[in-house]
């Protein structure tokens, strides 16, 4: 369904995402799952730009809809999330497309970039 979040006319502080070629712009944030060289732990995450937004550390900082439970974050699958059906789903891409979106709203993930953010 499209809604308010894919509107063309947003942008994200992720610099990167903003650009005409990006895959991942703040209007397609697809979930995955991901680790890094410095934490192999495979944990949900959502691709902004050509970084990736850590899931598992939002809900742990209390920044997701509360009505998703956290341990769906916690895992090295994206099972429980899905099996929350859509209306968790559309709930969590709102919440994800403000946080990552250049606004004022975006400026609590900016702040904790380096927790957020690989």
């Amino acid at each position: 369904m499209i809604d308010e979040t894919h509107d063309l006319s947003r942008r994200s502080f992720v610099e990167d995402a903003n650009e005409s070629c990006c895959e991942y712009p703040v209007q397609n944030l697809p979930l995955g799952i991901f680790s890094t060289r410095e934490n192999s732990e495979r944990r949900p995450g959502v691709a902004i730009g050509s970084r990736v937004f850590d899931l598992k550390r939002a809900s742990e900082l209390d920044l997701l809809p509360s009505s998703i439970r956290k341990e769906v974050f916690g895992g090295p699958s994206l099972n429980a999330l899905f099996s929350l059906g859509r209306p968790a789903l559309g709930e969590l891409r709102f919440k994800l497309a403000d946080l990552l979106d250049e606004r004022e709203s975006g400026n609590t993930v900016k702040r904790r970039e380096e927790q957020l953010l690989h």
